[in-house]
């Protein structure tokens, strides 16, 4: 409760945004269109549930050091939190030694995953637990979300984003582009707040 207090409190205005030129921040229109967006991020935040997810997230960076939250698009609030919980996920890093690569298992319920991937990208099992109406049985599913070595910015589909992910479910048979969902990220879509590094370490 400190660190969100401390961090990022509902109740304050606890960032402010800027542009990298301080020039820039002469301008009168600049300032407005700035304090636009700020207005903008908040309502979006207050109405999504990042404050019911970074609770979970600062909790286990204080009791386990690594905290993982990751951050999607979402068409009903615009954006969507998720919270990993410690023992879920895998994480890597650039040589930089900026996490840059998740992995996670998670699992989903029969009417989760039809919801989410469509009836004919999940197996064969999970499409006979729902033509029996068994909505609740739970499977494992697994994401990776990695730098895209064949990233190209010309192109608009997903598969050529800078960061891909790839979900599918683990154990089941599958073509080479039969999967859960392939998509992409412009950005990392995954905050890994790390209370201390050692060396190289994550």
């Amino acid at each position: 409760n400190g660190l969100l207090s401390g961090l990022m409190s509902p109740a304050r205005q606890w960032f402010s945004l800027a542009t990298l030129n301080p020039d820039l921040m002469e301008s009168q229109a600049v300032k407005v269109w700035l304090a636009t967006v700020e207005t903008l991020m908040r309502s979006i935040f207050n109405e999504s549930n990042l404050y019911n997810m970074a609770p979970s997230m600062l909790g286990e960076t204080v009791v386990f050091g690594t905290g993982c939250m990751t951050q999607l698009d979402d068409f009903e609030d615009v954006s969507r939190f998720y919270t990993h919980t410690v023992g879920s996920y895998m994480i890597a890093q650039s040589a930089r030694y900026e996490v840059n690569v998740l992995a996670r298992e998670f699992t989903n319920t029969t009417e989760q995953m039809i919801q989410e991937y469509g009836l004919k990208n999940v197996s064969t099992q999970v499409r006979n637990a729902y033509d029996k109406g068994d909505y609740d049985t739970w499977f494992p599913i697994t994401q990776l979300i990695e730098p895209n070595p064949e990233a190209d910015p010309n192109k608009l589909e997903a598969r050529f984003k800078p960061f891909r992910s790839t979900t599918f479910q683990p154990g089941e048979r599958h073509s080479n582009d039969k999967f859960l969902r392939k998509s992409g990220f412009e950005e990392f879509p995954a905050y890994v707040p790390r209370w201390a590094t050692t060396g190289e370490d994550v």
